[in-house]
């Protein structure tokens, strides 16, 4: 099996690679980034089945919520996780068991966010992938 992405490619999936091509060239992170690009995440990620499987103590219980986009709290910045909008509503949906009350606010889980080059000016439209 060959895998040997361009610089084209990469760049497609938001990555860009500034160091000559060769061994070491490549960051873990930008491999990764890059097969959730290509692959999705149908791909690299377990099925709610297959999740369950593993825990067979859970047998029967219902998923309470899914979400890939939240508003995770920016614990650099100094902002602790009991401020933060997302996970205030989650622990106030899960003690009165009512999913309709987590609220992901304004979602800044993609990779872009968190990025060293781009720090928090790489803020990608919400529709971008």
């Amino acid at each position: 099996m060959s895998f040997s992405p361009t610089r084209e490619e990469y760049a497609e999936a938001g990555i860009a690679i500034d160091r000559d091509p060769g061994s070491g060239s490549l960051r873990e992170i930008e491999l990764l980034r890059f097969l959730v690009h290509r692959l999705g995440e149908s791909r690299l990620f377990m099925t709610d089945q297959s999740l369950m499987s593993h825990f067979p103590m859970c047998h029967g219980m219902t998923k309470f919520v899914q979400t890939t986009q939240w508003q995770h709290p920016d614990v650099a910045e100094g902002e602790k996780p009991s401020q933060n909008l997302s996970i205030r509503s989650l622990m106030e949906a899960l003690s009165r068991r009512t999913p309709a009350l987590f609220e992901p606010g304004q979602p800044n889980t993609h990779w872009k966010f968190w990025t060293r080059e781009t720090g928090k000016q790489g803020r990608p439209e919400l529709g971008d992938k």
